[in-house]
Order: structure tokens, then sequence, then C-alpha cells
């Protein structure tokens, strides 16, 4: 009979813990894992396509027996540009990106120089550029700086004594930002400065054979999208 009485007492207690400590527990939900949208990665391939406006001007030598100095200010050969690009990017550790890219253009960026009685046009027909170019990844965006090697086919019509073209070759430098709309698609703006250098036109019907030098620099203002692979 006291054994039994114990017994009662030991399970009233234990009973008595149990509920006491059950009081003390919180409900305590399990952490959700939140997820972050991936920093901009530029290293890879792109191709592309821009449109934008080119601005510039000619120096050359005119006139009989090439004695008159035509002044740059009187032909400023301006107008649309379209063209493609292809390059590649990688991206270092420290967000410092190096590429290279080319790109090749359509123009019909050009100028009439009004002469006492002659006139003569200057057009670029189309051009393009091999560069690297060096920017700071900023998440999304991608300032850089770009330069390199550039050339023009350009051609002058002289009313009086006919037309000729020539290729240009020279150097550009300029400046530009990225920004990526999506992981594979982005957007860019891009201002360069272009020396194309200076070339021999030959115009037969000159009285002096025609031979002088032009000189031909532009400027370029571009917008564009990019495919990155």
């Amino acid at each position: 009979m006291k054994l039994l009485r114990i017994l009662s007492a030991a399970t009233v207690l234990a009973s008595g813990v149990v509920v006491a400590q059950a009081a003390d527990l919180t409900y305590e939900p399990a952490p959700v894992a939140v997820e972050v949208a991936p920093a901009g990665n530029w290293t890879g391939f792109y191709v592309g396509g821009s449109l934008g406006y080119a601005w510039g001007k000619t120096d050359q030598t005119d006139g009989f027996f090439g004695l008159i100095t035509q002044d740059s200010d009187d032909i400023k050969p301006d107008g649309f540009i379209a063209g493609l690009q292809i390059g590649g990017d990688y991206q270092f550790p420290s967000n410092i990106v190096i590429g290279a890219l080319v790109d090749v253009y359509y123009s019909n960026a050009k100028d009439t120089f009004n002469g006492f009685d002659y006139t003569t046009e200057s057009e670029i027909k189309y051009f393009g550029t091999g560069r690297v170019r060096a920017g700071y990844a900023i998440d999304k965006f991608l300032p850089y700086v770009t330069g390199g090697f550039a050339w023009a086919k350009n051609e002058i019509n002289d009313s009086a004594w006919g037309s000729d073209s020539q290729t240009h070759f020279g150097w550009t430098v300029g400046a530009g930002v990225e920004y990526a709309i999506t992981q594979n698609w982005t957007l860019k703006a891009e201002y360069l400065y272009t020396d194309y250098g200076s070339k021999t036109y030959s115009f037969p019907d000159d009285l002096d054979q025609g031979n002088y030098d032009v000189g031909l620099k532009s400027q370029t203002a571009t917008v564009g999208v990019n495919y990155r692979f």
C-alpha cells in the first residue's frame, strides 16, 4: 500500500515537470534562404550592332599646281552610321575588365566644298576599328576606355577633275559604358575620336596631274546592343 502511494506521487511529480517544460517551449520557424542576384560577370564573347552619328573634317591641298591650301573648316563630313561589332572580355577578381573587339560601319558622312567654278565632295563610305578596352565592373555597369587601330574608305568627287577613293589608316581613342539588361543582353554607349592619317589622291584631269595629300579625322557617338555567350 505504501509502495502504491509512492508510485502515485512519483507519477504526479513527473507529469508536472513535463507540463512545466512544455510551457517553456517557444516555436522557432526554420530559416528561409534568401536568393541574392549574382553580380554582373563580363567574361565571355559577344556580338552586336550599333547606330550613331559621325562628324569630322578633311585637310587637303587643292588648286592650280597644288599651290592653294584648302581650309579644313570648309569640308566637314557628317552623317549617320550603322555597324556591327564582335569581341570578348575577361573579368579579373578585382573587377577590372580587359577586352578586345573589332567593328565595321557603313557611313553616309559627307560634305561639299563650293569653289569659284567647281565643287568638291568628300564622303566617308565605310570604316572600322580594331581595339582593346579596359574597364571596371560595377555590378551591371561597365565604364571603360578604349583605343587602337582604325581605317576608313574615303571618296572625293571633284566637278572639274574627276573622282578618286583611298583607304586611310590611323588610330582611335575613346570611352564608353555598357549595362547588362539580362545575363545575355547588354546596352552600350560610346564616343570615339579618330585620326585616319593622310593619303595621296590622284585626279588625271587636274593640270598638275592631280596628286595631292588628304588628311581625314572624325568623331563618332554610338549606341548599341550586344548579345553575350
